[in-house]
């Protein structure tokens, strides 16, 4: 009998707590609200209750975009890659708030993780380089270029001091925009 009423219980609760939060405009409660694009090689989706926003999608596809032009490595004239082929540039506010974030997670985690294995991600083919004979003479060579240290800022400019350096902010995401967010 115990059992039963335990399992009654059980059920109840996942009956409840698995219906969802919409609540109807005509007695004037919050709805649930959707908003979908594409962005980056894939799709988003946004769900809020509240009020709609007029615009909201527009606003979205224009912080992507935003995004994408500062930090997409496959973009060829977005800032992240035209800093990989210079020794400094002017950066936006968004790739900066990103290199920011990644010294301190870097930092963090002593090292491992580190967005400047750029000529790593370059040598093993992971961009749209084709993959070059990797031994461990090599890495070791690729890793000697690698390394925030090598990466400073001087106000809204940021600075390398080996120019074969390169940054990938690939992995603070599905791209820097997550890692954006969060802040």
């Amino acid at each position: 009998r115990m059992k039963k009423l335990f399992f009654l219980a059980f059920i109840s609760l996942l009956v409840f707590s698995c219906q969802t939060n919409k609540k109807d405009t005509k007695t004037n409660k919050e709805r649930e609200y959707i908003v979908q694009g594409e962005a980056q090689g894939t799709t988003y989706t946004i769900k809020y209750l509240g009020d709609s926003v007029s615009g909201l999608k527009p606003k979205v596809d224009s912080l992507l975009l935003a995004f994408d032009q500062s930090l997409s490595t496959y973009i060829p004239n977005s800032l992240i890659s035209k800093f990989n082929q210079s020794d400094s540039l002017v950066i936006d506010e968004n790739f900066k708030q990103v290199f920011l974030l990644s010294k301190k997670i870097n930092e963090a985690t002593l090292g491992a993780f580190d967005p400047s294995i750029g000529p790593l991600i370059k040598a093993w083919g992971f961009d749209y380089a084709e993959p070059e004979k990797m031994d461990s003479a090599k890495v070791d060579s690729l890793l000697a270029i690698c390394g925030l240290n090598l990466f400073y800022l001087d106000d809204s400019t940021l600075v390398k001091t080996e120019k074969r350096a390169r940054l990938n902010f690939n992995a603070n995401r599905r791209n820097p925009l997550h890692s954006f967010l969060c802040l």
